[in-house]
Formats: structure tokens, C-alpha cells, sequence
């Protein structure tokens, strides 16, 4: 299968993407519509999902401005974004990430190359 490219917009922090209410955990308005925007450039582009078996990726992360951000707490985000637009029916078929940080772009982007890395 050749690789699927897509940029999607930056993602929320982590710390606005989950809350916990009444001893449960669920994900915020912010963490819904970023997962709906996903879900609609996947439904835009040429791909064709979801990935079967084993799935790499390849992630460019371009921050909105120079704070200082954690690479391994950007991943889960996008990641759980992906499998909601069903890219691959669960992250757990993420067998192979590599992952980097890029230069600051205004608003900030995430460029994503999934690939099947077979069963």
C-alpha cells in the first residue's frame, strides 16, 4: 500500500483534551471538534482507509510559537484523532512511530505519513 500523507491543524494540549468528572474521564468540546476536523480532511483526501495490520507512522510536529512542548506527549493526540477517523481501527496496530519537531509555523501544523507495515 503506498503511503497516506496529511497535514492536519495543531493539536489541543493535552491538558485541555481530557477531564475528569464524577470519578470518570471523558474528552472535552475542544478534543471533539479537533477529532471532527481530522475526520473531515481524511474524508477529503484520496486515501484509503482504514490501514489493516500493522501501521507506521512518520510525524512532523510544527509548533504555533516557541514554548517548550514534550515530543511524546504530542503524539497521543493526533494519534487518538486518527483512529476516530478511522485511519486504522485501533492505535494499538501502531507497531512503528518516528517522530520530530520542526520549525514554528503560524498555527501550527502536524504533517502525518501513515504506512502498512504488512500483518
Amino acid at each position: 500500500m503506498e503511503a497516506m500523507k496529511l497535514t492536519l491543524p495543531w493539536p489541543p494540549s493535552a491538558n485541555k483534551y481530557w477531564r475528569h468528572n464524577r470519578g470518570r474521564f471523558h474528552r472535552t468540546k475542544q478534543a471533539d471538534v479537533y477529532s471532527e476536523d481530522v475526520e473531515a480532511l481524511l474524508a477529503d483526501s484520496d486515501c484509503v482507509v482504514p490501514i489493516l495490520g500493522f501501521v507506521g507512522l512518520h510525524v512532523l510536529f510544527f509548533p504555533p510559537d516557541r514554548r517548550r512542548r514534550d515530543l511524546d506527549n504530542l503524539l497521543k493526540i493526533p494519534i487518538d484523532a486518527l483512529q476516530h477517523a478511522k485511519a486504522y481501527e485501533n492505535d494499538s496496530q501502531i507497531k512503528e512511530i518516528h517522530a520530530r519537531m520542526g520549525p514554528v509555523v503560524d498555527q501550527g501544523a502536524v504533517s502525518v505519513e501513515l504506512f502498512s507495515l504488512g500483518d
